[in-house]
């Protein structure tokens, strides 16, 4: 991920939004739940990457309470 050099060394499981759309395009997920686990996870990598951006860590939590 272009200027997120650390990223892979915090996150084990990474996931963003482009792969999801890839995913959705190629029907991918048999269910959705997948989908919704996926999505999931990107907010949760948010949280974990950024803890000291409040607005972001916010955000991504009532983002969580959607879905």
């Amino acid at each position: 991920m272009p200027g997120l050099n650390d990223y892979n060394n915090i996150k084990l499981n990474p996931m963003d939004i482009s792969t999801i759309k890839d995913k959705l395009r190629l029907n991918y997920y048999c269910n959705i739940l997948d989908l919704v686990t996926d999505i999931r996870l990107v907010y949760n990598n948010a949280i974990l990457y950024n803890p000291d951006a409040v607005s972001s860590v916010l955000c991504c939590g009532k983002m969580l309470g959607i879905y």
